[in-house]
């Protein structure tokens, strides 16, 4: 599998900031108690296909043309469960489990038709004899995000921001395809799972959002994500990235917390 250079070069990032940090605030004194949060979270999300052409020929280049002018946007989701280990205050090494869609689909395709032949009169030429062709297609990934994740500010209110790499296995998968012409009346056609996928793959993930600690134990907090992912080239020499942007809401819990008499927490 051919695995991405910005994948693999945040991948080594993150576990060198680990093993160094570790390193430091090992040899601390004065390091503080080891903190533990468990964060539970939901989002919706806008994802789209972006496709590369790499090697022209007219096959592939007319479908690239095709997904450029008629693919839009679809409707995913996620939800998640992720544990996060302090290594200081504000910096957490995060492990979880996360299962997300991904969509895309395209506008009305116009379709043509051959000018069907009368063996008596030959070619009856009938314009009207055209329609639209609609897909819209999902992936399901579980994944399972590693990375960095921090809290910066003072008081309640802080900035959150993370960064993930997800080893991901495609759960699902669904094509649909449906044709309205005067050949194929509102028809529906269910694909299944192309053998051209790949089943294993790997995301990367980046957040950044707010979260506010109402309680000495509990927090809720909204991040904004953006992540993406390879699929495998298909058969039109076309290599294919899933991208998905939209908005996440968790509920934060500290396993540990310890909190003074002003309501402060301590870590």
């Amino acid at each position: 599998m051919r695995i991405d250079r910005l994948h693999l070069l945040l991948l080594c990032s993150i576990v060198f900031s680990v093993c160094h940090t570790q390193a430091q605030t090992a040899i601390d004194e004065t390091k503080s108690e080891v903190n533990w949060i468990l964060k539970a979270g939901a989002g919706l999300n806008s994802s789209f296909r972006k496709s590369l052409l790499t090697n022209e020929n007219a096959a592939s280049k007319a479908e690239y043309d095709k997904r450029n002018l008629f693919e839009v946007p679809g409707k995913g989701f996620s939800v998640d469960l992720m544990l996060s280990r302090s290594i200081t205050k504000k910096i957490y090494f995060d492990v979880g489990l996360c299962f997300e869609r991904y969509q895309y689909k395209s506008g009305k395709i116009p379709l043509s038709f051959g000018d069907p032949i009368d063996p008596r009169i030959g070619f009856i030429y009938m314009p009207e004899k055209t329609g639209t062709q609609e897909y819209m297609v999902n992936y399901l990934y579980s994944k399972i995000p590693l990375g960095m994740s921090c809290q910066l500010g003072l008081g309640a209110l802080t900035f959150s921001c993370a960064a993930h790499v997800s080893p991901a296995f495609l759960t699902a998968y669904s094509s649909k395809t449906f044709v309205d012409s005067s050949h194929v009346v509102s028809s529906e056609y269910n694909h299944e799972i192309s053998n051209q996928l790949h089943r294993f793959n790997l995301f990367t993930s980046l957040s950044a959002g707010i979260q506010y600690q109402f309680l000495s134990d509990l927090a809720f907090g909204l991040q904004t994500e953006f992540s993406f992912g390879h699929l495998k080239t298909s058969s039109f020499d076309i290599t294919e990235r899933l991208y998905g942007y939209g908005l996440k809401a968790y509920i934060g819990y500290t396993l540990n917390a310890v909190s003074t008499a002003d309501g402060q927490v301590l870590y």
